[in-house]
């Protein structure tokens, strides 16, 4: 039998051995699995040459890279160890200091490091839209026209509706179920599926912004055993299983 695997990764969180729902769900672009063993030799050296008598094993590990061109939110946090907030409602902001040094070609994005955007309603007392400065009302940018405006402090009043958005390295490691559904296009399309009990992933690399092509994180996670097996259960095994 020749094996030719096209599928979907479905992600559930384990908790203290608990799987809850498979609320990930990914079309990877790669789907590898590296199994390795930690062994030793024991060298023989009664004779006249040094041999090899014995092999053990210390240890047994596994290990998955997996990458992905759909970076909506949800698989975008899983890559960053992010958390994603929902869009909010509409909000205001009345008398935003604005920076004291702002000059001609200047920009100010409105909200600081905490930007706001789809803005509504901005008033700069004393300056005037298109003439002191521009707005991007999308982006919350305002780029100033002129350096009239540095005295008195100037302020800010708009309203504002944030989109959802992903921060970055602000969720603890979490532990996976990972579930490959997939079909084998070398034996008429036959399905089965990779089973993997526990994953645990690194941030991704290969996170390319300014790329010819389309970006495609990649993730790399320990495969763990999953102890609350047997380990001698050679059905289920405590690393995971294929089933063809």
């Amino acid at each position: 039998m020749f094996f030719q695997g096209r599928g979907n990764v479905h992600l559930a969180e384990v908790t203290d051995g608990v799987v809850g729902a498979y609320k990930l769900h990914i079309c990877p672009d790669a789907y590898q699995i590296e199994l390795t063993t930690d062994s030793f030799e024991h060298i023989n050296k009664c004779g006249t040459a040094d041999v090899a008598d014995y092999r053990g094993t210390k240890a047994s590990s596994g290990t998955l890279t997996m990458s992905f061109a759909n970076v909506e939110d949800a698989n975008y946090a899983l890559a960053v160890l992010g958390t994603v907030t929902a869009a909010g409602t509409a909000g205001s902001v009345s008398n935003e200091a604005l920076p004291d040094d702002l000059e001609i070609g200047d920009i100010w994005f409105l909200g600081g490091l905490e930007r706001h955007r789809a803005i509504t309603g901005l008033t700069i007392p004393g300056l005037t839209v298109n003439v002191d400065y521009t707005l991007d009302a999308a982006s919350g940018k305002v780029t100033m026209l002129t350096d009239n405006a540095n005295s008195p402090a100037m302020t800010a009043s708009y309203g504002y509706t944030d989109p959802a958005s992903v921060s970055m390295l602000t969720a603890s490691t979490k532990e996976y179920a990972a579930m490959f559904e997939n079909i084998n296009k070398a034996n008429e399309n036959d399905a089965g599926s990779v089973e993997l009990y526990r994953v645990r992933f690194d941030p991704a690399s290969n996170m390319d912004y300014l790329s010819d092509e389309l970006q495609i994180p990649q993730l790399t996670g320990s495969v763990l055993a999953d102890t609350t097996k047997d380990s001698a259960d050679l059905e289920f095994g405590q690393f995971g299983r294929r089933v063809l």
